[in-house]
């Protein structure tokens, strides 16, 4: 019996582990594996799949944010702090002292109609919608479950951040208006870093969006109108 109970209780410590697991291996697949044409579709796909691991392990829809009670309101807030979001975007790109900060090499190489697919598809469907899923849904609402909100939002944000490593230093090999380069340099891997600690600080905010609304509509909206904002703005800022 005792050996029992003592499994039990390594029971969730077990869950967790694999979750951070299943989580790194689908970014090395992405990032590394797959082709990049198969990305908004398999993400789409696997936002499915995320929401039946959260049933499996027993989370509630309060607890994964997708309880129809809160639908409302996370959309409601959700298009107003994207609109929002979006208003500042432009305002960067139209003042003088801001408009470098959006130049990207990648996105010149974009004609019309990628940059709508990219904008209005790929980053909601699979980036958005996917990311908030796993990220502010299954794993914030598990080690919520588990370790308490404080513990929960900082792990999950953590996470975020680190899913954002690899995509982060590609950027950083593609950046090709500066001096950056991804040959070991200590500003490359200064940018890497500083990336990652931004996303994750993102991650933490949009947990608490999705925490103080009850809906992951909101951070979808707020995720998917920063990420398109910023291509479109780039897009222009580069033509």
């Amino acid at each position: 019996m005792a050996h029992a109970r003592r499994g039990r209780r390594q029971a969730p410590g077990t869950t967790g582990a694999a979750l951070v697991a299943g989580t790194a291996v689908w970014n090395v697949l992405q990032n590394v594996v797959l082709p990049r044409s198969t990305y908004t579709w398999l993400n789409a796909a696997a936002t499915g799949g995320v929401l039946a691991v959260g049933r499996r392990l027993g989370l509630t829809r309060r607890e994964m944010g997708t309880s129809r009670d809160t639908l409302g309101r996370g959309l409601r807030v959700g298009a107003v702090l994207g609109a929002g979001a979006v208003a500042v975007v432009a305002v960067g790109v139209l003042a003088s002292p801001t408009r470098g900060l959006f130049r990207d090499a990648r996105a010149a190489e974009m004609g019309g109609g990628q940059l709508v697919y990219e904008a209005f598809v790929r980053i909601p469907l699979g980036t958005a919608l996917f990311e908030e899923t796993l990220f502010r849904g299954l794993l914030l609402g598990w080690f919520i479950r588990r370790e308490g909100t404080g513990k929960g939002v900082a792990v999950s944000s953590v996470l975020f951040g680190l899913w954002h490593l690899l995509p982060t230093w590609e950027a950083t090999a593609l950046y090709q208006e500066g001096a950056l380069r991804t040959d070991g340099s200590w500003e490359a891997v200064a940018v890497v870093v500083g990336g990652v600690a931004a996303t994750a600080v993102a991650g933490a905010g949009l947990s608490w969006l999705r925490l103080r609304t009850g809906s992951l509509a909101a951070p979808v909206l707020v995720h998917a109108a920063i990420n398109a904002a910023g291509l479109v703005a780039a897009w222009v800022v580069m033509r």
